[in-house]
């Protein structure tokens, strides 16, 4: 991918972005490119898979461009029409250039029964109807701390927002192309109250982003008000186990040869966090900083000293998040055995006022199925937010609090 001509399309934009809703700010980068560089299979002809659709049947209401009192046509300085110069670069798309697949949505009997049906987002489908081929199952987590907008009246908004698609799909949106896309909401106007402003700016990204990214995109606003749970509690920092004293780290371009094991008599389970992941962004090589969690359930015991030196590999590394926790993932899924659990999830620190929170699993008879966790051969605690309990089943409840796009769900304090 030629990030070059990203950052310089990018970069080139302070001044636009912020006076009129426009869509065509948005671009998709392929999953598949960096995928193939560390070993991941996606052969989505396997199961048929052509990419999850939305269900537009309640976005009627959202307005048209036709509708708003602005030429959308001068703020589109990155428009990837026919008409310009750009459609030779595959990477770089926008809503209009991205149609929906012509699979429908499964009907009856297999169909998704947990499809949100009165609320109006949008609906999820388990990935054991669209088998994509991939390792691992996930979503992609991203909180966006800066949305505002206004009323009819004039009256200014300002949420986070709360967004979530899966793994699976064929693009991820590039940050910074979200983050101007976003405050293209900051001057408009939308609907008779905060309520009602809130519920159209929803559908119309959910709509965006959806046609963008070729699968369902979920988000939600969250105020002082919403849930606030700490994840992942139980997780102990990899340091208490390292001599620091004693650690030499040298590599700092990702090597997974420096990654250890040892075998051991019976079937363990490890519950580590590294807080100091540092990685460096594709697009601009600023530096990102992050907190990465990793569960595992094995015979093998990877040696935390060279899980360490491992994750510290990365600070010379020029990926996306998303694709630093597939990575993460993917290295310690090939030297584990092949039926152990393993999670890896990276919880980013906000930077121009967005994080992504990626996060990766392979769990024995757990599935995502509506945005939560199901274990197929028993049943979930009766779970509440407000009545927490991380056990027994605190990997899946930290799980199913990520995926709860009414919850902010995080972990420490650079979060």
């Amino acid at each position: 991918m030629d990030t070059d001509k990203i950052a310089s399309t990018h970069l080139g934009k302070k001044s636009f972005g912020s006076e009129v809703y426009n869509p065509s700010l948005l671009v998709a980068v392929p999953r598949e490119e960096n995928r193939k560089q560390y070993g991941i299979s996606e052969d989505r002809r396997a199961g048929g898979y052509e990419g999850r659709l939305f269900n537009d049947s309640n976005l009627s209401d959202i307005p048209q461009e036709s509708q708003i009192d602005t030429d959308l046509t001068s703020y589109s300085p990155i428009a990837l029409s026919p008409q310009n110069n750009h459609t030779s670069i595959p990477p770089y798309l926008q809503p209009s250039d991205m149609l929906p697949h012509p699979n429908p949505l499964p009907q009856g009997e297999g169909a998704c029964k947990d499809s949100p049906s009165t609320d109006n987002s949008l609906p999820s489908c388990p990935p054991a109807f669209l088998p994509s081929g991939l390792p691992f199952e996930g979503f992609d987590i991203w909180h966006a701390y800066e949305f505002s907008c206004m009323t009819e009246n004039g009256v200014p908004v300002t949420r986070l927002m709360k967004m979530k698609y899966q793994c699976d799909n064929e693009f991820l949106v590039e940050s910074k192309s979200l983050k101007l896309y976003l405050n293209s909401f900051n001057m408009m106007k939308f609907g008779k109250n905060i309520e009602e402003c809130l519920s159209i700016c929803k559908k119309m990204i959910e709509k965006d982003l959806s046609e963008l990214l070729k699968t369902t995109v979920e988000i939600n606003f969250l105020d002082n008000n919403s849930e606030q749970v700490k994840i992942f509690a139980d997780f102990e920092n990899i340091m208490n186990f390292v001599d620091e004293n004693k650690l030499q780290i040298t590599e700092f371009k990702e090597n997974p040869n420096i990654l250890q094991t040892e075998e051991t008599k019976e079937v363990k389970e490890y519950r580590l966090k590294f807080d100091s992941l540092r990685s460096n962004c594709r697009v601009t090589h600023q530096p990102d900083f992050g907190d990465v969690f990793i569960y595992y359930k094995s015979k093998k015991h990877i040696k935390e000293d060279s899980l360490v030196k491992y994750l510290t590999s990365f600070r010379f590394e020029y990926h996306f998040h998303e694709e630093c926790c597939e990575m993460i993932f993917k290295r310690l899924s090939d030297i584990l055995n092949e039926k152990d659990e393993l999670m890896v999830c990276a919880l980013y620190t906000r930077r121009g006022g967005i994080d992504i929170c990626p996060i990766r699993w392979k769990l024995e008879g757990w599935r995502a199925e509506s945005g939560k966790l199901k274990v197929e051969s028993g049943k979930l605690s009766n779970f509440q937010l407000s009545t927490f309990n991380f056990q027994p089943y605190d990997i899946q409840n930290s799980i199913n609090c990520l995926l709860n796009l009414k919850t902010l769900a995080r972990n420490g304090i650079k979060q």
